[in-house]
């Protein structure tokens, strides 16, 4: 049943972008089971690009809306799509399962999530030969964590986890990274005020990612018209004013994945 969903879902993807009028950003839909499908968002360039960045946002996981074909979510990542896109990659920011109103931490290390986010990973896959980076952000780090560990090495390039979880269930830190053997960049604000994703978290994940031979840890500092709360998207958690500069690091590097010398 999985094979016929992503067969079909690389034909209807295929479809979709051959037309010039969405050529730059469309809605996609991918059936991941029966009568269940992933809203996502897909910029894609006209000419070839240097890799496919799938986003994976965090707190419940959705796109936040759709307003004139856009996502409407203020997540770190959504709000940010046209940047990574500006840098000259394909991006295609996901959003949750048709029968689900809220990614819990529990729930996105579930084989059901895992097994969604693989068939939307295998049908953009199908028609795409760029390269495949994962980047999470927040909650979409424990998702991101998981999708790795089950079927990294076969279908992704790389990793970036932004403003990751490491307290509660899920965390990425407690999870098997171990298995993980791609390079891996960790991004996170010094500042960041979330009890559940602290700055000191943030090297315990390099640490775990024992097979990884490339990987970064990299601290920024800063943010301008930070608000609300500590956890959301507005505050230092969500990389609030300093967007670009933040793209600018994590595009740079996988321009040029380099690992710190330990």
């Amino acid at each position: 049943m999985l094979n016929l969903l992503t067969k079909t879902a690389a034909i209807l993807i295929s479809l979709i972008l051959s037309n010039p009028v969405f050529a730059s950003g469309t809605i996609i839909s991918i059936p991941v089971r029966q009568n269940v499908e992933i809203k996502a968002h897909y910029l894609k360039h006209e000419t070839p690009s240097k890799a496919l960045l799938i986003l994976l946002p965090g707190g419940a996981g959705g796109l936040g809306g759709i307003e004139n074909g856009e996502p409407k979510s203020n997540n770190f990542l959504i709000r940010s799509r046209t940047l990574f896109y500006d840098k000259n990659f394909d991006v295609v920011s996901v959003g949750r399962a048709s029968d689900q109103t809220d990614l819990t931490q529990g729930y996105r290390v579930t084989p059901e999530h895992v097994s969604d986010l693989k068939a939307v990973i295998t049908a953009l896959r199908a028609q795409s030969n760029l390269p495949i980076w994962l980047i999470g952000t927040s909650r979409g780090t424990i998702s991101e964590a998981a999708a790795a560990i089950n079927f990294g090495q076969s279908l992704l390039s790389g990793l970036v986890f932004t403003s990751s979880v490491t307290v509660g269930q899920g965390a990425v830190n407690w999870q098997d990274l171990d298995k993980i053997g791609l390079p891996t960049l960790v991004l996170h604000n010094k500042q960041d005020e979330c009890k559940l994703c602290p700055p000191s978290g943030a090297a315990s994940i390099l640490r775990s990612l024992k097979k990884s031979t490339v990987k970064k840890l990299i601290m920024v500092e800063g943010g301008e018209g930070v608000h609300g709360d500590t956890c959301e998207a507005f505050h230092y958690h969500g990389f609030m004013g300093i967007e670009p500069r933040v793209v600018d690091i994590i595009s740079d590097w996988i321009d040029h994945p380099i690992g710190d010398e330990k």
